[in-house]
């Protein structure tokens, strides 16, 4: 059995949490959050639209399987234009990336979809793999520039390089991906419930926003050793991800330790 649970938290430097997160069983198991951009406003409110009609297409498209990512962001950017306006919102406001991780039952597979930046963790037995996507000048990608050309135009001319990482649970980088030549192409990975699969993490990059101040200069904390321990848990029923990340959270906060930026973390967990 699978279980799931989210955890979401306002980021140390921020007096509004930009992140929304979201899961549930209905049509399949699904985790889906999105991370508002700073610099736009009524981001909280864009990511909030975008989370919920990504839930959505999962309900109207359930028989396609497995999900055309690119139709999927296409329809979920198009409606969510269309709710911004009518809730009286300018587009900027859906300046977010979005993750979608859902069971596709007949592979027996999890696929996530990641349209942006933002992290995937891979829990097998022993083993902890972190998957990291980034943007340079930390500029990611925004489902948002499909509906306006004139920032699509100002992007595409800047073109950040697109970096994904891999590091194992003893902080080992195993490799790094540049993509200059399609940076604004969705990131997808399947990932097969096998004998050595454990659970999956999804999160945005705040994940990778931990410091610490216990010293006169700052420490940016490694993003896998965050997974590890938001991932220790004792008791894996009911909300095993908030009770664990909370405890967690107290521990960091007596060390020096915060995020500076918005954190949310869902989880699947086989039982």
């Amino acid at each position: 059995m699978i279980h799931s649970d989210i955890f979401l938290e306002i980021g140390s430097q921020h007096s509004v949490c930009e992140d929304y997160i979201i899961h549930g069983y209905d049509p399949f198991q699904y985790i889906i959050l999105s991370d508002g951009c700073s610099s736009s406003n009524n981001t909280e409110m864009g990511s909030r639209i975008l989370c919920h009609l990504a839930k959505q297409f999962l309900k109207y498209y359930k028989g396609e399987m497995p999900i055309d990512a690119e139709r999927m962001g296409q329809w979920i950017i198009h409606n969510a234009e269309m709710t911004a306006r009518q809730l009286g919102l300018t587009i900027n406001c859906l300046d977010a990336t979005l993750i979608i991780s859902y069971l596709y039952e007949d592979a027996n597979t999890f696929h996530t979809i990641m349209y942006g930046d933002g992290c995937l963790a891979i829990i097998e037995k022993e083993l902890i793999t972190l998957l990291s996507v980034s943007y340079s000048n930390n500029a990611p990608y925004y489902l948002s520039y499909q509906i306006d050309d004139f920032r699509r135009e100002l992007y595409e001319e800047n073109i950040p390089v697109k970096k994904i990482s891999r590091i194992d649970v003893s902080g080992t980088n195993i490799y790094d991906s540049y993509d200059s030549i399609f940076p604004l192409k969705h990131y997808e990975r399947s990932t097969p419930i096998d004998e050595n699969f454990q659970g999956l993490l999804v999160a945005s990059d705040g994940l990778e926003s931990f410091v610490d101040n216990s010293e006169p200069i700052q420490k940016l904390m490694p993003p896998i050793s965050i997974v590890s321990k938001l991932t220790s848990f004792k008791n894996t029923k009911g909300e095993f991800v908030k009770r664990r990340a909370k405890k967690q959270m107290k521990e960091y906060r007596g060390q020096k330790i915060d995020h500076f930026d918005d954190l949310s973390v869902g989880v699947f967990l086989k039982d």
